[in-house]
């Protein structure tokens, strides 16, 4: 209509990168067709898909077996994923982005269909919208605690908690509402081991994840504590363009504080959690998310949240689309 800038203008038409892309135009088993790609990841390419059966949009991660990744073999991928359907299809928590199938496609590739997010990556939103306020961090994370939590009680550790799998959609109401999309290195806690050594994104590994150990629901923590070090600061705590260095340091370097990075006083509650999260022994963290989820709230409710910015995630929704799922 008049006034409207035309659909190209609005990111709705693939990139010229895209425009090469074998799997644009392409229909799944006849129920799926493939309309943008939106992401990629470890695991695979991500595309926005339109079903042909009903109204609505999902999103299809595309893997090829053939090519392996983080050092795997195809089978390994492959048991990891069909490991990682089922241990997802078990949660009902709606910060959890649902898996929904896995569609065998040709000679190695297979599509793993789960919901599509219409919204920023944490790190975009970060990115675009320097500082954030606490409050908004808080919030989005609080979501992301409470989805991961429940999967410790299922008896899972995700192992790539980072802002980039993050998710933050914005509601017609105006709130935020966050979005835990990729369990691509889930393991579960029944004594098999899906990998050996290191696995993970090293900017937000806990120590016991960089040294290659064995794993619990604590080094999420420290990863999420990781996570919220960085919406507040737009920084991680270890940063580096060696990979080994940043392993190293989060394994011997005391990581900073709150106030070192941004300059300026933090109250004391705030610092004291990150803090905790990020402690270098396990046992010195809090035990639990729910531990956490009980200190961010006490803060919501009684820490005062001066210029906070209610608008930043439209700052960045009204550029080009970043979508994801």
């Amino acid at each position: 209509s008049c006034g409207e800038a035309p659909e190209a203008s609005k990111g709705q038409w693939p990139s010229i990168a895209d425009g090469y892309d074998a799997w644009l135009g392409r229909v799944l088993d006849g129920r799926y067709v493939i309309t943008q790609r939106v992401g990629q990841g470890a695991m695979g390419t991500v595309y926005r898909a339109e079903s042909l059966g009903i109204s609505r949009q999902f999103a299809v991660k595309i893997i090829n077996f053939k090519e392996g990744a983080s050092g795997l073999d195809p089978a390994q991928i492959r048991a990891r994923l069909h490991r990682e359907i089922e241990a997802i299809g078990r949660l009902r928590n709606p910060h959890v982005v649902p898996f929904y199938e896995v569609i065998e496609l040709f000679d190695h590739f297979v599509g793993v269909v789960m919901d599509y997010i219409d919204g920023v990556t944490l790190e975009d939103l970060v990115q675009t919208v320097r500082p954030l306020e606490p409050k908004r961090p808080h919030s989005s994370l609080r979501h992301v605690k409470n989805g991961v939590h429940e999967d410790h009680a299922q008896g899972m550790n995700n192992r790539e908690l980072k802002p980039e799998n993050i998710m933050v959609e914005r509601l017609p109401a105006g709130d935020d509402f966050a979005h835990v999309l990729d369990f691509g290195i889930v393991r579960i806690d029944d004594g098999v081991s899906m990998t050996k050594g290191f696995l993970g994104t090293p900017l937000y590994a806990s120590p016991e994840q960089a040294m290659g150990g064995e794993l619990d629901r604590r080094s999420d923590i420290y990863s999420l504590g990781s996570v919220l070090f960085f919406s507040l600061t737009s920084h991680a705590p270890f940063e580096s363009q060696n990979v080994y260095e940043i392993l190293q340091a989060h394994v011997r370097r005391p990581a900073p504080t709150l106030s070192e990075v941004m300059g300026r006083p933090v109250t004391r509650p705030l610092e004291d959690l990150v803090a905790s999260m990020l402690a270098k022994n396990p046992e010195k963290r809090p035990q639990t998310l729910a531990d956490v989820i009980g200190v961010v709230d006490r803060m919501l409710r009684f820490t005062e949240f001066d210029d906070v910015v209610p608008d930043s995630i439209d700052l960045v929704m009204s550029g080009p689309a970043h979508r994801t799922g």
